[in-house]
């Protein structure tokens, strides 16, 4: 059995059954491997703007790189809703929710009588 310097691998024990020399996925988010590739560039991006620019800059370049990916799921999000209710629109109505003319006239008196009161 290998000793294992990291306790957090393989459920905490500290000790990895096999004896291959590789890095387990256990302790990464996700556990699949496009969840290590991005913890593994998002690392990478830290460590370049490190030895580029001033270490300091790490948090700020994390900070703007999530705000940004932020504005960019809102505008996809605005984009499938306005898209979803297009389709909804264009599309004629199932409900069978139709008023006739006595009962528009009668949401309208309503409405009257209720702004009197205001």
């Amino acid at each position: 059995m290998v000793y294992s310097p990291f306790p957090f691998w393989e459920g905490g024990k500290g000790v990895r059954p096999d004896a291959e020399n590789h890095i387990s996925l256990s302790c990464l988010p996700g556990k699949s491997p496009k969840s290590a590739a991005i913890f593994t560039l998002i690392c990478i991006g830290g460590v370049v703007v490190a030895t580029q620019f001033h270490p300091a800059y790490v948090l700020a370049a994390y900070f703007a790189t999530y705000l940004a990916l932020g504005l960019i799921e809102s505008g996809v999000l605005l984009r499938n809703h306005l898209v979803s209710r297009k389709i909804a629109a264009s599309t004629p109505s199932t409900s069978g929710a139709v008023l006739s003319d006595d009962e528009e006239d009668v949401d309208e008196a309503e409405d009257v009588d209720e702004e009197d009161f205001l």
